[in-house]
Order: C-alpha cells, then sequence, then structure tokens
C-alpha cells in the first residue's frame, strides 16, 4: 500500500496547523531553533563567501596582469579582449554569487527576528514557500525527521521528537 503525494501533503499540513505554539515556545524555543539554524547557514556563507573572494581575487589579478601583457606587446590585441571578456564575465558571475550571499545572509537575519516578534502560521508558510524553505522548516521542526503511519494515516506517533512537542504543549 503507498501513499499519495497529495495525502502525505494534507496530512503534514493539518499537523503543522496542530502545532500552534504556546507564547513560551514563541518567545524560548523557536527563537532558538532559528538561531541554530542561521549559526549553521552563517558558517556555510561565511565558507563560500571566502572561497568567492579568493577566486574574485584570483581573477583581478589576472585581469591586470593581461592588461600589463597588453601594454608591453606581449600578447595581441585580438587575445587581449579574448581573455579580457572571459575574465569580465567570470568576475560577474562571482559578483553576482556574492550578493545572493548577502541576500541570503539578510533573509536569514530578517526570518529570525520575525520568529521573535509575531506568531507564525506554520501551514500558510508551508503553503507559500520553496522547496529550500519547505527543507528548512521541517528540519528545524524535527531534525530527527518524521515518519508516516499508512495504517494511520498519520505521522507516526512512536516519533519521540513529536511526542515531546505535543506533550510540551508546542
Amino acid at each position: 500500500m503507498s501513499v499519495s503525494r497529495e495525502t502525505l501533503e494534507r496530512e503534514w499540513l493539518a499537523l503543522l496547523e496542530s502545532l500552534e505554539p504556546t507564547a513560551h515556545a514563541m518567545v524560548n524555543v523557536l527563537p532558538q531553533l532559528a538561531k541554530q539554524r542561521w549559526q549553521q547557514r552563517s558558517q556555510r556563507i561565511a565558507n563560500e563567501q571566502r572561497v568567492l573572494s579568493t577566486r574574485l581575487a584570483e581573477r583581478q589579478t589576472l585581469r591586470r596582469k593581461m592588461i600589463e601583457a597588453r601594454v608591453t606587446g606581449q600578447i595581441t590585441e585580438a587575445d587581449f579582449e579574448d581573455v579580457k571578456r572571459g575574465l569580465t564575465e567570470e568576475i560577474q558571475g562571482i559578483e553576482d554569487e556574492q550578493r545572493a550571499l548577502l541576500s541570503e545572509a539578510v533573509t536569514m537575519d530578517e526570518l529570525t527576528a520575525d520568529v521573535k516578534r509575531q506568531n507564525v502560521d506554520l501551514a500558510k508558510n508551508w503553503k507559500h514557500a520553496a522547496l529550500a524553505e519547505r527543507q528548512e522548516v521541517q528540519t528545524s521542526l524535527f531534525p530527527e525527521g518524521l515518519l508516516f503511519s499508512e495504517a494511520l494515516r498519520f505521522f507516526e506517533p512512536g516519533n519521540s521528537k513529536l511526542q515531546n512537542m505535543v506533550l510540551a504543549g508546542i
């Protein structure tokens, strides 16, 4: 017996709708979860930013050397233009990636602040979220994962994380 994607999605949304966070959770638990996820993502962003900065510096150095080579007549104008065009495209791509990382960092800061300020409608956010955001929510709420019981048509009650959340009133 298998469960359709629609059934699984419907049951998942029902679970999210039932998770109405308490005041304690809104003030203490959810911001802490968001902070932990943000620290992990922040580290990844910093590592990627370092790699991109190194690549950018290398490309800019190569561009300066190409200009010097052209000025001293070591390469032809046609060769210079070909290399210059490629380097310009690479540099633009690296700068675009850096802007995307900065945007991601700002977005995570805003989301973390939002969790502290307002009640979060998990089901509504899920419906409108992109795949990456859905994975973020699911991993934040259930880092150990969830199992779906076809027999019960519900997410496995044997899951200790889910049981603890229900018992804690979250």
